[in-house]
C-alpha cells in the first residue's frame, strides 16, 4: 500500500477510511487495559533495540565524535528496521486478500495519544488534593524526567506543556506522516519519536550519542508543528468568548531561537490561547532560576487552568478527526 508517490494516499479514499476507523477504535480501546498493554509492544520493541546500542555503543571512554557516528548507525538501524517491516506488510496488504487487517491494527497501535488526557485529569486532581509527591510521580512516568519541585504553579505548568508538545507530535504528525508516505512514513516517524524519548537528552552521556536522532525529530516535527499552531488558533479563537489579541502571538515567532523550536511552538500556541506563561523548554529538568518564558499572561498556573487546557486540547484533536471526515466524505463524493 506503498509508493513514493506523495498525492497517493491523500487521493485514496480507502486510506482515508482505513485511518479514520483507526482513529476510532483505537480511542475506544483505550478504555481496556489489555490493549493498552498490546499498543506498547511495538514500543517496548524499539525501546529495547535502543537500549541495547546504547549499551554495547555509547561507552563513555569514546570521543564525543565516536559516539556521535555511532549513534548516528545506531539509529540509521533501528529505523532502517521499522520502515522496513511496515514496508513488507503494506506490500502484502496490496498482495494478499485480507492482509489489510495487519495494516490496520498496526495503526491503531501507532496512531492516537493512549488516553494522555485521561492521565493529565488525574494528575489535575491530585494536585487539587494536595498530592505533590503523587503529581511529581505520575509526571516522571509521563514525560520521561525527573522532577523534584513541590511548587504546585510549576507542576501545573508542566503538566500543561505536556498536552502543548503533545498535540503535534501524537495527534498532528502520526497523520501527515501517513498521509504523505503511508505506514511506512508513519512507523519511521514513531521510530523517531520513540529513539526520541530514550536518547534524546541533551546531557554529557548522550550529547553525541544522541545527536542524529534530536536533529531528526526536530525535522520530522517541524512542519506538524506549525500545523498544529494554526489549530491551536482556530480552535482558541472558536471556544474563546472574546476574541484574544494574544492568540496572534502563536504567529509571532521572534526569538524563540532554534533549540527545541519545534516544542516553543505549541507552548507558545497554547499559553496565548489560554492566557498564560509557560516555559520555553519542556524538557528543562531544572526548575529553578532564570526560565526562557513564552506568552504574556499568568505564570500562576492553576487547576481550572488544567481543565481548559485539556478543552483545548480535545476540541482541537475532533477538530482535527472532522477534517479528515471532510475529507473521505468528499472522497466518497468525487
Amino acid at each position: 500500500m506503498f509508493n513514493f508517490s506523495i498525492p497517493y494516499y491523500i487521493e485514496s479514499s480507502d486510506s482515508l477510511i482505513l485511518l479514520l476507523l483507526a482513529i476510532i477504535i483505537e480511542i475506544a480501546l483505550n478504555k481496556l487495559k489489555f490493549f493498552i498493554y498490546i499498543f506498547e509492544l511495538p514500543v517496548k520493541f524499539i525501546e529495547y533495540l535502543t537500549s541495547w546500542f546504547d549499551r554495547k555503543l555509547n561507552k563513555q571512554t569514546r570521543s564525543h565524535k565516536d559516539r556521535a557516528v555511532r549513534g548516528f548507525i545506531s539509529v540509521l538501524i533501528i529505523i532502517s528496521i521499522s520502515y522496513a517491516l511496515t514496508k513488507y506488510i503494506s506490500y502484502l496488504s496490496q498482495e494478499i486478500s485480507l492482509f489489510w487487517i495487519f495494516e490496520f491494527l498496526l495503526l491503531i497501535i501507532l496512531i492516537g495519544d493512549k488516553n494522555l488526557c485521561a492521565k493529565i485529569n488525574e494528575i489535575a486532581s491530585a494536585l487539587q488534593k494536595q498530592q505533590a509527591a503523587l503529581v511529581i510521580r505520575k509526571l516522571n512516568v509521563l514525560t520521561s524526567q525527573n522532577y523534584k519541585t513541590e511548587d504546585h504553579y510549576s507542576l501545573a505548568r508542566i503538566a500543561i506543556q505536556k498536552l502543548a508538545i503533545s498535540f503535534p507530535s501524537l495527534i498532528i504528525a502520526p497523520l501527515f506522516w501517513y498521509l504523505i508516505f503511508g505506514l511506512p512514513g508513519l512507523a519511521s516517524y514513531k521510530t523517531i519519536s520513540i529513539i526520541h524519548e530514550k536518547i534524546g537528552q541533551k546531557n554529557k552521556n548522550y550529547q553525541g550519542f544522541g545527536f542524529s536522532i534530536i536533529q531528526l525529530n526536530k525535522i520530522f516535527l517541524f512542519i506538524p508543528a506549525v500545523l498544529g499552531r494554526g489549530l491551536i488558533l482556530i480552535v482558541g479563537i472558536l471556544i474563546s468568548r472574546t476574541f484574544e489579541k494574544n492568540l496572534l502571538q502563536s504567529f509571532m515567532l521572534k526569538d524563540l531561537g532554534s533549540d527545541e523550536y519545534q516544542y516553543k511552538i505549541s507552548i507558545l500556541a497554547f499559553a496565548n490561547a489560554l492566557g498564560l506563561a509557560l516555559h520555553g523548554s519542556p524538557i528543562n529538568k531544572n526548575l529553578s532560576g532564570k526560565k526562557n518564558w513564552l506568552g504574556e499572561g499568568r505564570a500562576k498556573v492553576v487547576i481550572a487552568d488544567i481543565e481548559n487546557a485539556v478543552r483545548l486540547y480535545k476540541y482541537s484533536s475532533l477538530f482535527v478527526q472532522i477534517c479528515l471526515l471532510y475529507l473521505v466524505v468528499l472522497k466518497l463524493l468525487t
